[in-house]
Protein backbone atom coordinates (compact mmCIF):
# COMPACT_ATOMS: atom_id res chain seq x y z
CA UNK A 1 0.00 0.00 0.00
CA UNK A 2 1.11 3.45 -1.11
CA UNK A 3 0.28 6.24 0.92
CA UNK A 4 -0.60 9.59 0.24
CA UNK A 5 -1.41 10.63 3.85
CA UNK A 6 0.26 13.14 5.67
CA UNK A 7 1.71 12.05 8.99
CA UNK A 8 -1.50 13.86 10.97
CA UNK A 9 -3.35 12.36 8.21
CA UNK A 10 -2.33 8.74 9.15
CA UNK A 11 -2.49 9.27 12.56
CA UNK A 12 -5.95 10.33 12.91
CA UNK A 13 -7.49 7.59 10.33
CA UNK A 14 -5.59 5.26 12.56
CA UNK A 15 -7.24 6.95 15.87
CA UNK A 16 -10.58 7.04 13.71
CA UNK A 17 -10.26 3.02 13.60
CA UNK A 18 -9.52 2.43 16.89
CA UNK A 19 -11.98 5.22 18.37
CA UNK A 20 -14.52 2.95 16.23
CA UNK A 21 -13.89 0.06 17.53
CA UNK A 22 -14.06 1.39 21.13
CA UNK A 23 -17.90 2.73 20.59
CA UNK A 24 -18.31 -0.53 19.45
CA UNK A 25 -17.49 -1.99 22.74
CA UNK A 26 -14.18 -3.89 21.43
CA UNK A 27 -11.21 -3.23 22.60
CA UNK A 28 -8.29 -2.49 20.62
CA UNK A 29 -4.68 -3.90 19.90
CA UNK A 30 -1.86 -1.78 18.25
CA UNK A 31 1.84 -3.00 17.10
CA UNK A 32 3.83 0.39 16.20
CA UNK A 33 6.95 -0.85 13.71
CA UNK A 34 9.53 1.39 12.64
CA UNK A 35 10.76 0.35 9.56
CA UNK A 36 14.52 1.19 8.77
CA UNK A 37 17.50 -0.12 7.01
CA UNK A 38 19.08 -3.14 8.86
CA UNK A 39 22.69 -3.95 9.91
CA UNK A 40 23.53 -7.89 10.34
CA UNK A 41 26.73 -9.12 11.05
CA UNK A 42 27.79 -12.87 10.54
CA UNK A 43 30.75 -14.15 11.47
CA UNK A 44 32.49 -10.28 11.66
CA UNK A 45 31.31 -9.19 8.42
CA UNK A 46 28.88 -6.74 8.44
CA UNK A 47 26.29 -7.08 5.54
CA UNK A 48 24.26 -3.77 4.68
CA UNK A 49 20.49 -4.65 3.94
CA UNK A 50 18.04 -1.72 3.27
CA UNK A 51 17.74 1.24 1.07
CA UNK A 52 20.68 3.82 1.05
CA UNK A 53 19.34 6.47 2.51
CA UNK A 54 19.07 9.72 0.74
CA UNK A 55 19.93 8.10 -2.88
CA UNK A 56 17.17 8.58 -5.58
CA UNK A 57 16.08 4.83 -5.78
CA UNK A 58 15.85 4.75 -2.15
CA UNK A 59 12.11 5.72 -2.25
CA UNK A 60 11.47 3.40 -4.88
CA UNK A 61 13.42 0.30 -3.48
CA UNK A 62 11.75 0.97 0.09
CA UNK A 63 8.68 0.50 -1.69
CA UNK A 64 9.48 -2.61 -3.05
CA UNK A 65 10.71 -3.63 0.57
CA UNK A 66 7.88 -3.09 2.57
CA UNK A 67 5.19 -3.69 -0.17
CA UNK A 68 4.58 -7.46 1.39
CA UNK A 69 3.37 -5.86 4.98
CA UNK A 70 -0.29 -5.21 3.62
CA UNK A 71 -0.64 -8.55 2.28
CA UNK A 72 1.03 -9.97 5.08
CA UNK A 73 -1.72 -8.23 7.63
CA UNK A 74 -4.59 -8.90 5.16
CA UNK A 75 -3.79 -12.33 5.43
CA UNK A 76 -3.81 -12.72 9.13
CA UNK A 77 -6.96 -10.39 8.83
CA UNK A 78 -5.78 -7.62 10.74
CA UNK A 79 -5.45 -3.67 10.00
CA UNK A 80 -2.41 -1.64 8.67
CA UNK A 81 -1.48 1.38 7.72
CA UNK A 82 1.91 2.78 6.50
CA UNK A 83 3.43 5.96 6.23
CA UNK A 84 7.40 6.04 4.79
CA UNK A 85 8.98 3.69 7.36
CA UNK A 86 6.50 3.49 9.74
CA UNK A 87 3.86 1.05 9.96
CA UNK A 88 0.96 0.55 12.41
CA UNK A 89 -0.80 -2.50 12.60
CA UNK A 90 -3.73 -3.10 14.68
CA UNK A 91 -6.97 -5.09 15.35
CA UNK A 92 -10.51 -4.49 16.90
CA UNK A 93 -11.18 -7.33 19.88
CA UNK A 94 -14.53 -8.32 20.18
CA UNK A 95 -14.84 -8.69 24.12
CA UNK A 96 -15.25 -12.47 24.66
CA UNK A 97 -11.58 -12.81 22.94
CA UNK A 98 -8.85 -13.87 25.05
CA UNK A 99 -5.42 -11.92 25.38
CA UNK A 100 -3.44 -14.99 24.46
CA UNK A 101 -5.98 -15.28 21.38
CA UNK A 102 -5.01 -11.71 20.45
CA UNK A 103 -1.22 -12.10 21.23
CA UNK A 104 -1.20 -15.57 19.62
CA UNK A 105 -2.32 -13.68 15.54
CA UNK A 106 -0.08 -10.57 16.26
CA UNK A 107 2.61 -12.80 17.19
CA UNK A 108 1.82 -15.20 13.88
CA UNK A 109 1.26 -11.89 11.81
CA UNK A 110 4.91 -9.74 13.20
CA UNK A 111 6.99 -13.34 13.25
CA UNK A 112 10.22 -13.28 11.66
CA UNK A 113 11.20 -16.22 9.42
CA UNK A 114 14.20 -17.61 10.34
CA UNK A 115 17.11 -17.91 7.33
CA UNK A 116 18.57 -21.10 6.95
Amino acid sequence: MISTYSTETALLKVHHDIAEALDRKCMAALVLLDLFPAFVVIEDNCLNFGVPQGSALGPHKHCLYSKPIGAICTRHNLLYHCYADDTHVYMAIKPKTTWADVAKKLEACLAIPVLG
